[in-house]
């Protein structure tokens, strides 16, 4: 519910979710791109348009890497402030114009899906920085086609 209402108090149609919970965040009407967490929430799974502002909210158990296999999935946040914190549970970060950020997404979804969501993750990446090398040589290669 917290998260619902921060998405309304700063008018975002839709956000970069990694939730950790027993509620679908579509029964609170929270429109989302799903980022990799533990487990997915049936739904279509849709990608967040570019040129809007673009928020991650993370829950803290996946930020920390709780449940995963490979602990430090989400580390490369640990260097970049929050905007937001919902309660103790959900962190809040904003992605809009950070190249590395659409970078470092594209890589969990290349290895831990789902994977067509990395090649729009490595488009908005060139197009804040056309000249990222991480990006274009991820876009380049063939691993986010397989």
């Amino acid at each position: 519910k917290g998260l619902k209402g921060y998405i309304e108090r700063e008018g975002l149609e839709m956000i970069y979710l990694s939730y950790f919970g027993s509620v679908p965040p579509a029964y609170y009407g929270i429109h989302y791109q799903p980022a990799p967490a533990p487990w997915e929430w049936q739904h279509p799974v849709e990608v967040l348009p570019h040129g809007r502002r673009e928020v991650l909210a993370i829950s803290v158990t996946n930020l920390q890497g709780v449940s995963f296999k490979e602990h430090g999935l989400y580390r490369w946040l640990y260097s970049r402030t929050p905007i937001a914190k919902i309660g103790y549970s959900i962190f809040v970060y904003d992605l809009t114009g950070d190249a590395d950020a659409h970078v470092q997404l594209a890589r969990l979804y290349l290895s831990y899906g789902p994977r067509r969501l990395a090649e729009p993750e490595l488009q908005k990446a060139l197009a804040i920085d056309a000249t990222n090398q991480h990006a274009q040589q991820l876009l380049a290669s063939e691993a986010w086609r397989q």
